[in-house]
């Protein structure tokens, strides 16, 4: 009797080259996706921003009271503030100790606050800010500064009176805000 091989079917050496080529693109493109979610994701953070400010001023003319959103800039979080609110220090809009805070959300990993510009009171660049949105839909003027681990800057650029959010990918300064 003679034996005849089955054509059908891989060898191991096959089966070794697809293995090691499937791990080689593997580790490659894992590599690429984790460079670009380490420097800190400047879109996704601006976009949570500008979220919370569309959430804030909606909420604020359909409830017909002042709203406000905090940030946090030692904790890189953005979060809601009690409308009622009795502390001195709030009506300038810093905040120097712990308060209560409603939906507190932290910004990506890699992205900071730098500061906020809330003409006249200058810049802050440390503590708690507070950015108020009145019952007739007005926000007050503000830049929200954000820099990731890349050293790349965005600049939220708040309109009073649309509410619009301008997104600028660099530093702006207070004397650019209209």
């Amino acid at each position: 009797m003679k034996k005849t091989s089955d054509p059908r079917g891989f060898t191991l050496l096959e089966l070794v080259v697809v293995l090691a080529l499937l791990g080689i693109f593997t580790s490659v493109l894992t590599l690429r996706v984790t460079d670009v979610f380490s420097d800190g994701d400047l879109r996704l953070a601006s976009r949570m921003i500008i979220g919370r400010i569309s959430a804030l001023r909606g909420e604020a003319v359909y409830s017909r009271t002042e709203q406000a959103l905090g940030l946090s800039i030692g904790r890189n979080t953005l979060y809601e503030i009690d409308p009622v609110q009795s502390d001195p220090a709030a009506a300038e809009g810093i905040y120097i100790g712990e308060e209560k805070t409603a939906g507190e959300a932290p910004l990506p990993q890699g992205v900071r606050l730098e500061d906020v510009i809330l003409p006249p009171r200058g810049k802050i660049q440390e503590g708690e800010v507070r950015i108020r949105f009145f019952a007739n839909g007005r926000i007050e003027k503000s830049l929200i500064h954000l820099r990731n681990e890349a050293d790349a800057v965005y600049t939220l650029e708040i309109n009073p009176l649309t509410g619009l959010v301008k997104v600028h990918d660099r530093y702006v300064e207070q004397k650019t805000v209209q």
